[in-house]
């Protein structure tokens, strides 16, 4: 099993579900895999899965996934850890991290905000 085609796959059922925890869940435990769930899915007839992963690549998105060795231990232990991490850099070697986790349909007060909370983490050296 390819990782970076499971981010693919995974990444595509992400946004056909609008990142419906629940409903991902589902689909993983049912077919094992996240390619196996959009090969066995109606996704595949509707949704390019390689179109989708390129805009992530054209962004310097990365994408880790919790089966990958690099998903942070200390967040996998937390109940219903997230199934996948975007990101945008590199992550910290240590386990003291901190994450700003957003909504799709933020507000401009709330996106401003974030903004100020990442710009202060930074400044200060927390990574």
């Amino acid at each position: 099993m390819n990782i970076g085609d499971q981010g693919k796959f995974y990444n595509a059922l992400n946004i056909i579900y609008n990142a419906d925890y629940k409903g991902l869940s589902g689909l993983k435990g049912q077919f094992g895999s996240w390619e196996d769930a959009f090969k066995n899915s109606l996704a595949p007839h509707s949704f390019d899965a390689d179109e989708a992963w390129q805009r992530l690549a054209n962004k310097n998105i990365k994408l880790v996934l919790r089966d990958d060795s690099n998903y942070p231990q200390l967040l996998a232990e937390i109940f219903s850890p997230p199934h996948g991490l975007y990101i945008i850099g590199n992550l910290p070697e240590t386990e003291l991290m901190v994450a700003i986790v957003g909504t799709r349909k933020s507000t401009k007060e709330g996106d401003s905000l974030a903004t100020s909370f990442a710009r202060g983490f930074a400044s200060a050296g927390v990574p």
